[in-house]
C-alpha cells in the first residue's frame, strides 16, 4: 500500500474528526475535548490514513466509554532535531488489561468474546491503525488499566517522507521508532 503525501491543516482536520464522530460521542453520553497547542499548523503526510487513524482511536473510545470524556490532545514535538506530531486519544473508559493488550493491533483480534458481543466490531480497526502508522515511520502506544480509561498515542513525522530503493537505509541502521521510544516524553 503506497502513501499519497500532501500538505494540509491539522487543526481543520481534527475539527473535521470531531464533527464526525460527534453523534457517537452523544451516543454514549460523551463529551470530546480537544486541546491543539499552539506549535501545531500544517502537516505533510497521507491525510487520508491520518484520518483513519483517528478515527478508529476516537470512535473506539466513543464506543467504550459510557458518560464519559474523550480527549485529544495534538502537539508537535521534535525528536533528534526533525518535527514529529503527536495525538493523544484518552478516554474514561473500560481500560484494556495487560493480557488484551498482548493482541492489541493484530487482525480480527478483540479483547475477549464477551466484549465482542457486547461492543461489537470486527478487530480490524487497531490493526489497520497500527499498520498506517508503520507505513509513515511513525509510532503507536496504549496506556491502560481496566477500569481507568486507555490513552494512546501515535507520533508521526510532520514531514512524512517516502523512501525509494535508492534512499532506504541499510540493513541495521536504526528506525524512527526505535528513536522515539529512547526519547518518548511522558
Amino acid at each position: 500500500m503506497g502513501l499519497h503525501i500532501e500538505t494540509f491543516d491539522v487543526s481543520q482536520m481534527i475539527e473535521e474528526m470531531v464533527t464526525t464522530l460527534q453523534p457517537a460521542a452523544a451516543k454514549n453520553a460523551n463529551s470530546i475535548h480537544v486541546h491543539l497547542a499552539e506549535n501545531v499548523s500544517v502537516m505533510r503526510a497521507d491525510i487520508t490514513k491520518v484520518r483513519q487513524i483517528l478515527f478508529n482511536l476516537l470512535s473506539n473510545a466513543c464506543k467504550f466509554t459510557d458518560q464519559g470524556t474523550i480527549s485529544v490532545d495534538v502537539d508537535q514535538i521534535k525528536v533528534e532535531e526533525r518535527a514529529w506530531i503527536q495525538f493523544r486519544v484518552s478516554d474514561t473508559g473500560i481500560g484494556i488489561s495487560a493480557k488484551q493488550k498482548e493482541n492489541l493491533f493484530h487482525e480480527f483480534a478483540q479483547a475477549d468474546a464477551s466484549i465482542a458481543r457486547k461492543y461489537g466490531g470486527t478487530g480490524l480497526g487497531l490493526a489497520i491503525t497500527h499498520r498506517f502508522v508503520q507505513l509513515m515511520k511513525g509510532q503507536i502506544d496504549v496506556e491502560s488499566e481496566p477500569g481507568k480509561g486507555a490513552i494512546f498515542t501515535v507520533q508521526l513525522p510532520a514531514q512524512v517522507v517516502i523512501e525509494t530503493n535508492e534512499s532506504a537505509p541499510s540493513e541495521g541502521a536504526g528506525d524512527a521508532s526505535a528513536t522515539i521510544s529512547a526519547t518518548k516524553r511522558t
